[in-house]
């Protein structure tokens, strides 16, 4: 039977695809990243607290009383070299850190389920407590929002990928359509015709999905941004190119008498 769709270009869809399998790759980074950063986060922030006392206060007492505290398992100041380093940021860097009074922070590791603002009652009157509970809360909720994009645009990239395979197996079904009717005619199964559309479409689509994969895996790691790289994207637009391909000219056939 003669190849029917190996004839003409389909350089048009090749590059659509590839664009979005370029898309989706960014698409994962992002939700890979906010996913990690909020893991950090969590980490790095949940079950602490950071008690703060005036410049120059002696910590040792402080110290004492919070080991004595229940729920409390560790704590320990911070160094002035540490301290420093916090407010660096929005001092503009280490010169803006001289001759200023800095305060006396204790970093506290909290039991599992202990609330840090009931320390109070073991510190100072000069002292505040932070538990971090309010921007951990907004930073994961922006995380949170950030994971739902990426999905939003990686479902909409699959379904333009799905409209763009659809217009272009249409297109050279109207280009063959002669051809595809006479074959058929002739004693040609439908799975014979429809075999021809599908897989050229599938590999077209796993193809340029590769490359595009490629490329945005490229993009993230120049961004530095760390992200498995999405291997099942191509042979997922393998699949439903050919599919949708498969599914077009099988209902085109079933028409015909």
């Amino acid at each position: 039977m003669p190849a029917l769709i190996t004839q003409g270009r389909g350089e048009s869809l090749s590059v659509l695809v590839a664009f979005l399998g370029f898309a989706a790759a960014l698409a994962l980074g992002l939700w890979s990243a906010a996913d990690r950063l909020a893991a950090g986060w969590e980490a790095a922030l949940r079950n602490r607290a950071t008690v703060a006392l005036p410049a120059g206060a002696d910590p040792v007492p402080v110290l004492a009383a919070l080991r004595q505290a229940p729920g409390v398992d560790a704590a320990r100041a911070l160094k002035s070299a540490e301290v420093a380093a916090l407010v660096e940021p929005w001092l503009g860097g280490a010169q803006g850190t001289d001759g200023l009074p800095l305060p006396t922070l204790i970093a506290v590791d909290l039991a599992p389920g202990t609330d840090g603002q009931a320390l109070a009652s073991a510190l100072p009157p000069a002292a505040r407590t932070d538990t971090h509970a309010a921007w951990l809360s907004g930073a994961l909720a922006e995380a949170r929002r950030a994971r739902t994009l990426a999905a939003a645009l990686l479902l909409a990239t699959l379904g333009a990928a799905a409209l763009a395979i659809t217009g272009a197996t249409r297109a050279r079904l109207a280009v063959h359509r002669a051809e595809v009717d006479l074959l058929h005619a002739l004693g040609a199964t439908r799975g014979q015709v429809t075999g021809q559309f599908a897989w050229r479409a599938a590999g077209a689509c796993f193809v340029a999905g590769a490359l595009g994969v490629a490329a945005g895996a490229g993009v993230l790691a120049m961004a530095q941004i760390g992200s498995p790289l999405p291997l099942a994207l191509p042979p997922l637009l393998a699949v439903l190119g050919g599919g949708l391909a498969y599914a077009m000219v099988w209902t085109h056939l079933r028409r015909m008498p």
